[in-house]
């Protein structure tokens, strides 16, 4: 990957991993920021894994199970 969109990727994911931890510390939560990373890290390599699903159904079902998972560990109202 170019250097630009490593630089570009990292910035956003860091933008996306404070959104997460916000509400985190808000709730008083432990170990705030290696728990908003795991949990962006859970949600893009479900998402990867869903995308390269050829089957719909399954594809479905590895997100639903993944959102059921992230929203139990965060506690937190993820849509």
């Amino acid at each position: 990957m170019p250097d630009g969109a490593r630089q570009h990727y990292a910035a956003e994911a860091k933008s996306v991993r404070e959104f997460i931890a916000v509400p985190l510390r808000a709730r008083g939560g432990q170990q705030v920021d290696a728990t908003a990373t795991s949990l962006l890290a859970e949600m893009v390599g479900a998402l990867c894994q869903a995308r390269a699903e050829p089957d719909p159904l399954e594809s479905g079902q590895i997100l639903a199970a993944s959102l059921t998972v992230v929203r139990q560990r965060s506690g937190l109202p993820f849509r």
